[in-house]
């Protein structure tokens, strides 16, 4: 069930995740970013240059 497997992702990742966000505020980086986790770590996406949409795969 890929909705468990998301809700197990967010959990043990939301400190990162929220490392990362204050990273960017601080270095007022207001550009349109996203961290995307997978099964290979983590990347940061810049959706301006994305040509597709972000799956959850």
């Amino acid at each position: 069930d890929q909705s468990k497997n998301f809700d197990t992702i967010i959990t043990s990742q939301r400190e990162n995740w929220g490392k990362w966000i204050k990273g960017k505020i601080d270095a007022q980086d207001f550009q349109n970013r996203a961290l995307k986790y997978d099964k290979t770590g983590e990347t940061e996406i810049n959706l301006a240059e994305m040509n597709e949409h972000v799956t959850i795969n």
